[in-house]
């Protein structure tokens, strides 16, 4: 075939820039001229020597002449010629932001991965065409992949959901933020490649992975100026992978914000960091879609597993399978808290929202429907009359999950608590060391498997789940009909009725309703009874309590009860089983109860026990849960007192007396 030779380059203000191409099919000189001349209407600028060149030219004229400059094409921003091209233009100008410029401007870019002047100026002196392999591209079962196809796959899947009229509990929670002098909404803007403060009424994404040992310098003070300012993220080099990919995909979604933790709090400010860690609730309830790293060992992990096992017929609750993600504290709130998680998993990419489970194949991008199974954090709608149980769930599945600080085990549930902390169940609610008021008396007596001292936080009360390193559970459904705070408010006899406490419509003042039998307090304001004389009943508060200290001033029905030092279980667990007897010349055996086996030793014959809970039996109350303490001081005058364990029981008013119970004052700490 005969080609015709190359013309001679043309640059003239009227005729415009000619580019020399070969004269054959797909190889056209390219013209770019002041009038829209329709046979130079588009040009192929596929694996042609004059591509990077083409490109780079075209990119300074649409940054010089704006929207007046109409730029279109068909091939990938991230790939080929363009993405030599931004990354040279970028050497070339640094200080101009870049768009994609045949996007609609709202649009954000994706920021393609730095490259080094060297391999810019390489590629101008070779002209060689850009070989797919160094493109910007992720590692995804086997074979490499552009973040621009599984985005547009996420896009429909995400438009498909927020169009569903049958998906209204998938949609995000409208925004409000109060924003305080020093401490707003900060978002990754994709578009400019910065740090900027949220638009009001903005879209954004959340980013969900685990830190790891990836030491994550972040928002600072010292580094406030710098990643405000246009295209910052592209050009810092101490981005970790996962944060830089899900700034990529948040593009290749068409989404312009972002939230990650590391860049978004300032992570030397105690009084920001605090506050938006109280509002991890607002900041995941309304991200239009939480991007949920399961698949990464820590910061540096990319998005997607290095060789997924391709696709599985799983629900929600498989997907999980090995994932770090799934064991670390702060990320349970963020998966509670969000309507929709794109997860990647270490069995493939999913798509999850309240309705539905898609599995998207990383090699056809075909997607998949899975059954939509249950999660441990799946509480989001829980129904009144199903509220205390949803945040009962809700402890025992974070209690399980590690945290790096242990410090840290109350701001990483805040968001959950925030969700419930107006009303549960129907009636008004807030947390007392992350024990819900208007049930307290129910909330308080939670369970450990095992009595491991060591795993005692020593900044939260013993009382507290949130003092114990330990999986916690509730052994009983919680009682929704009988609700009281007896060991927060004092209990009052009005009108010869005998009354408990409730928290008040304004968070503080006590209301006061119909004692239940199974709630009788062992002491009641204006009793004519002494401390030291037998007591019949559960812990009742002295006074109201206070927020400003973790002790509890009760006033309780205690016993000393002998412990056995013979272990019944016999077993190699750390823990042993052994009787509580009543200190009595028969001693009637009252139940049992696990404790470590090197504390007990050094213990003494009797514990106090203190009556917790109990259940109505013919009219009358039977102590169900007895609370074995430990004295403070090891002094007997002493009143404070911490908890050690919880043993079951069924023991009721005759037999407790038998076994010396007394009123006693009590501190519980």
């Amino acid at each position: 075939m005969e080609h015709n030779h190359p013309q001679d380059p043309l640059i003239d203000l009227d005729q415009g820039v000619q580019f020399n191409g070969i004269g054959e099919d797909g190889h056209e000189t390219f013209l770019l001229r002041k009038e829209n001349i329709t046979s130079f209407d588009f040009c192929k600028t596929v694996q042609k020597p004059y591509d990077l060149t083409v490109c780079l030219v075209l990119l300074r004229a649409r940054q010089l002449a704006g929207d007046a400059f109409s730029l279109r094409s068909d091939g990938s921003w991230n790939e080929g010629g363009w993405r030599k091209a931004h990354n040279l233009y970028k050497l070339l100008w640094p200080e101009d932001v870049l768009s994609c410029p045949w996007r609609v401007r709202s649009e954000p870019d994706l920021l393609a991965e730095e490259e080094t002047p060297s391999e810019l100026t390489d590629g101008i002196s070779n002209m060689t065409n850009v070989d797919a392999k160094e493109t910007n591209l992720i590692q995804g079962q086997g074979r490499r992949q552009d973040f621009s196809d599984v985005g547009k796959v996420i896009r429909n899947l995400l438009s498909s959901c927020i169009s569903d009229p049958t998906h209204r509990k998938c949609a995000q929670n409208e925004l409000r933020w109060q924003s305080l002098p020093g401490v707003t909404l900060r978002l990754i803007d994709v578009f400019l490649g910065c740090i900027v403060d949220a638009p009001e009424g903005c879209s954004f994404l959340a980013l969900s992975y685990v830190w790891g040992k990836t030491r994550i310098s972040g928002l600072r003070d010292e580094t406030m100026q710098w990643f405000t300012q246009n295209g910052s993220l592209s050009r810092a080099k101490n981005i970790p992978r996962v944060i830089s990919e899900a700034i990529q995909l948040c593009g290749a979604i068409g989404e312009r914000y972002l939230w990650v933790d590391a860049l978004c709090i300032k992570q030397d400010d105690t009084r920001d960091k605090a506050i938006q860690i109280l509002r991890m609730r607002q900041i995941f309830g309304s991200a239009k879609l939480t991007i949920v790293a399961a698949a990464g060992q820590d910061a540096n992990s990319p998005l997607f597993a290095s060789n997924p096992p391709g696709n599985r017929e799983l629900s929600s609750n498989g997907i999980y399978k090995n994932s770090i993600w799934t064991t670390r504290g702060w990320t349970f709130q963020e998966a509670a808290l969000s309507h929709r998680m794109l997860v990647f998993s270490t069995l493939g990419l999913y798509f999850e929202c309240q309705d539905q489970l898609w599995n998207i194949d990383e090699s056809s991008l075909e997607t998949t429907a899975l059954p939509k199974g249950e999660n441990e954090w799946d509480f989001l709608y829980a129904p009144s009359g199903s509220e205390l149980h949803a945040y009962y769930s809700a402890v025992e599945g974070y209690s399980k999950r590690n945290l790096t600080y242990q410090s840290d085990v109350l701001n990483a549930f805040q968001g959950i608590m925030k969700t419930f902390s107006a009303t549960l169940d129907g009636q008004n609610n807030e947390f007392y060391f992350g024990l819900p008021t208007s049930l307290f008396d129910q909330a308080i007596c939670w369970q450990t498997d095992q009595h491991c001292p060591h795993l005692r936080r020593p900044k939260y009360p013993s009382w507290s789940w949130l003092g114990w390193k330990q999986r916690i559970f509730w052994k009983s459904q919680p009682d929704v009909q009988t609700r009281s705070a007896q060991m927060l408010y004092q209990p009052v006899n009005k009108r010869k009725r005998l009354l408990f406490a409730q928290l008040g419509a304004d968070g503080s003042s006590p209301l006061f309703t119909h004692q239940y039998s199974n709630r009788r307090p062992c002491y009641f304001q204006g009793q004519d009874l002494e401390d030291g004389e037998w007591a019949w009943g559960l812990p009742a508060a002295l006074s109201i309590y206070s927020r400003g200290t973790s002790s509890l001033c009760l006033m309780s029905s205690l016993a000393q009860l002998m412990v056995s030092r013979v272990d019944l279980a016999r077993t190699e667990e750390p823990n042993g089983l052994y009787s509580v007897m009543a200190d009595s010349p028969n001693r009637e055996v009252l139940g049992t109860v696990k404790l470590d086996r090197g504390w007990r030793n050094d213990q003494p014959d009797s514990m106090p026990f203190m009556a917790l809970d109990g259940e109505e039996g013919d009219g009358t109350l039977v102590l169900t849960i007895l609370m074995c303490l430990s004295n403070s001081h090891n002094d007997s005058d002493s009143r404070e007192y911490s908890r050690v364990q919880m043993m079951e029981c069924q023991i009721g008013e005759e037999t407790w007396k038998k076994a010396g119970a007394l009123l006693r004052l009590i501190w519980l700490i």
